[in-house]
């Protein structure tokens, strides 16, 4: 059998199937009609759509046989795809290339093949229609057009799925810009307004108006204040608008340095004022350090920019961990007192007082907890005992996720998938199941935790598969208790062994589903899972 493995395919194919979105995807009429036609113009019992990726080859479309894909190594289209001509093979169990391939030897006894290359948009081969039967034969020059023909067909289909994927994610991005700009116009109406009704008293009042005023004075110098504070209004909104953060790396975090660090940038503005700064150590933070220093610029520059002169001003940080959370306690004395409950959405012009000073402190609050609440956490504000304001700021505790998965197209969907989730997390990867049982028996040194809260296990695997996995996680006293979550490309959960059905805790049909991940994991009987998924109850 030749070795596949001396061809690869390009980047650009890799690409493309990506774009199309469709490995391990469920079956669709408009595919498997394609292939029930072309079994029935080629006489043949077995017609397949295959697309290929650079370790297996995937069945879009399995008229015939019961199989939904296999390794590229037994794969007759990655021989196609390498002709721009029909490729055909009368003869398998003579041909040098495929006499002893599995496909050929074993279930479903290939003899004859013959295959369309399909290709992307951009002419990169992608995979292929193809036809197969248990005996030698020869097609017309009728069949070979009419596969052709349904070939064409395949690849319209391919390229309407790919545009519909990113109709769906331009409908999605509209959605979230829609709220924004509503937000938009809200805060910048309302604080324009309001600064140019100042200028439009100072330009009513003639009696001050004059060519010979001295710039100093309180006329120049009240239109100067109102020009400032449009622009920084104009500054904020727009920062409103942009509060997305690059995606979540969560790793340990030094939170005492990362503090001392904003703090020393916190630029000239305040680096004069004698604030005195406690950080109360704390060992073990896992959450995006990106993320934390964002927040806390946002608290610290509030703080710092708005203390009063007459007193001592003082700043502590704590951190407390309760029940999977990570609560953040900024404590300021000698600002202006704010009262915000943690489920209240920030409104500048509800909870400010008249002041512009005080709006442009809420607009920055504001920003500050919508990036908070897009992490799945909550920003409250309550006066504090000795004239100032505390800052609560809760977190999720990361859970860690074991993913057990051969295939890169499904790690790569799957780690997509849970990014989108509302279970904070990190992952780790293991790609065969004797790998997995390894990093189960010595633990996760240096991480979050010893063992992973959750595993997401695929069943077909190399090395040792999925039951074999399972089997030895649930005999282990040391992860009995882990939740497993099985992951598969059959529909049917029934399809898999009783053993696993009985194990594990949850089964999920590739391609994985946020929703559907997240309902499967808030339902998990396990400690983590119920506070997880109920943050609005955390105070």
């Amino acid at each position: 059998m030749v070795d596949n493995n001396s061809f690869k395919l390009s980047e650009q194919s890799l690409n493309a199937v990506k774009g199309y979105d469709i490995l391990d995807s469920l079956s669709e009429k408009e595919y498997d009609d394609i292939t029930f036609l072309a079994a029935m113009i080629c006489g043949t019992p077995i017609s397949l759509i295959t697309i290929l990726d650079e370790r297996r080859q995937f069945f879009k479309s399995n008229h015939g046989i019961d199989i939904k894909e296999t390794i590229i190594d037994h794969s007759f289209c990655m021989h196609t795809i390498q002709h721009k001509e029909p490729f055909v093979v009368q003869d398998a169990r003579i041909d040098d290339r495929f006499n002893d391939n599995p496909l050929v030897t074993g279930y479903p006894h290939v003899v004859f093949y013959a295959g369309i290359s399909l290709v992307s948009s951009d002419n990169a081969p992608i995979g292929a229609l193809c036809v197969k039967d248990i005996e030698p034969r020869s097609l017309n020059t009728s069949q070979i057009d009419a596969l052709k023909k349904l070939s064409r067909q395949v690849q319209r289909l391919l390229e309407l799925r790919r545009k519909n994927n990113i109709l769906e994610q331009t409908r999605k991005l509209i959605r979230h810009q829609s709220i924004l700009m509503e937000d938009f116009a809200n805060i910048t109406g309302k604080n324009l307004i309001s600064t140019l009704n100042k200028l439009q008293t100072y330009f009513n009042n003639k009696d001050e108006i004059n060519v010979n005023l001295p710039i100093d004075g309180p006329f120049y110098q009240n239109l100067k204040g109102a020009l400032d504070e449009i622009n920084l209004t104009l500054d904020q909104v727009l920062a409103y608008a942009h509060t997305e953060i690059s995606p979540s790396v969560y790793a340990k975090i030094d939170f005492k340095n990362l503090i001392n660090d904003i703090f020393l940038h916190l630029g000239t503005g305040v680096s004069h004022k004698s604030i005195h700064i406690e950080i109360k150590e704390y060992a073990d933070i896992y959450l995006p350090a990106a993320l934390l220093k964002k927040v806390f610029s946002i608290l610290l520059m509030q703080s710092t920019m708005h203390l009063r002169e007459t007193v001592h001003p003082k700043i502590s940080i704590d951190v407390e961990e309760k029940n999977n959370f990570y609560h953040f306690i900024l404590k300021d004395k000698g600002t202006v007192a704010l009262n915000i409950p943690g489920d209240t959405p920030i409104n500048p012009f509800k909870h400010s007082p008249i002041s512009s000073n005080s709006r442009n402190n809420l607009l920055d609050l504001a920003i500050c907890q919508k990036i908070v609440q897009r992490h799945g956490g909550k920003l409250s504000v309550k006066p504090s005992k000795d004239n100032g304001n505390t800052y609560r700021i809760i977190f999720a505790k990361p859970v860690h996720i074991l993913l057990v998965e051969d295939s890169e197209g499904d790690i790569l969907l799957t780690t997509e998938v849970l990014q989108e989730s509302k279970l904070n997390n990190f992952v780790s990867i293991v790609r065969n199941g004797e790998e997995a049982i390894h990093y189960l028996e010595k633990g996760c040194p240096g991480q979050i935790s010893t063992y992973p809260d959750l595993v997401l296990l695929d069943v077909n695997l190399p090395k040792k598969n999925g039951h074999e996995v399972l089997d030895h996680l649930k005999n282990n006293p040391k992860t009995s208790d882990l939740p497993v979550i099985i992951i598969s490309t059959s529909p049917y959960e029934n399809d898999q062994p009783i053993s696993m059905q009985k194990l594990a805790e949850g089964y999920i049909v590739k391609p994985v589903e946020v929703e559907i991940f997240d309902e499967i994991v808030s339902k998990l009987k396990v400690h983590w899972a119920n506070h997880i998924y109920n943050i609005t109850d955390i105070n």
